[in-house]
């Protein structure tokens, strides 16, 4: 955030949203927009325990108040005045995945040969923390959705969501992207929704 007030290192000093006041107003401006969506998003999460609405209403916002707090605050941040300068606030860009600005974060894997042995080396101990992560968490998430209440047996492909997992941690580091974590539909809560309780 305090980025926000001052000059990006690829601006120009001699534009008007770049004089003082602007910048002032624009890192003013990002404060608020971030605590307010911080603070409001919190309060949403208790909506439950208020004492004003009807049930349905307190159990929606507190189920969907997060997201709803983003769109709100997003679309406070674009009513602002119009005479300012259009980059007031300022927005992070952030090009359309076929745009040539964006294909250098696509194309990890045409890299891979200027690759030094010791850096893979370094990035195998990295993979066997993340490998055993992922086991670990996988193993308590299965063992927490497999309780004797939920009387469940181990279907015919019951470790192929870990191989899966593998494959897709293989596949987004090939391509730059962070990676993917599968175990939500192993979760007791998942399995609680799904499961026909006597």
């Amino acid at each position: 955030m305090v980025g926000e007030f001052s000059i990006p290192k690829e601006g120009d000093s001699k534009l008007e949203k770049y004089k003082f006041e602007w910048l002032y107003i624009n890192g003013l401006l990002g404060l608020i927009f971030t605590f307010g969506l911080l603070y409001t998003a919190l309060k949403s999460r208790k909506a439950r325990s208020w004492r004003y609405g009807t049930g349905w209403y307190r159990s929606f916002i507190a189920d969907y108040g997060v997201p709803l707090m983003v769109v709100v605050w997003t679309a406070l941040s674009f009513t602002t005045p119009s005479k300012h300068p259009s980059d007031v606030p300022r927005r992070l860009f952030s090009p359309l995945p076929w745009d040539s600005a964006s294909l250098e974060h696509w194309t990890v894997i045409k890299d891979m040969g200027k690759v030094s042995a010791g850096n893979i080396f370094a990035a195998f101990i990295l993979a066997l923390m993340v490998a055993g992560l992922y086991l670990f968490d996988h193993s308590v998430a299965s063992q927490l959705a497999q309780q004797k209440e939920f009387n469940l047996e181990n279907p015919s492909a019951y470790h192929y969501d870990i191989l899966l997992l593998g494959f897709m941690t293989l596949i987004c580091g090939l391509l730059g992207l962070p990676p993917s974590n599968g175990v939500l539909p192993q979760s007791p809560m998942h399995s609680k929704s799904l499961a026909f309780l006597k």
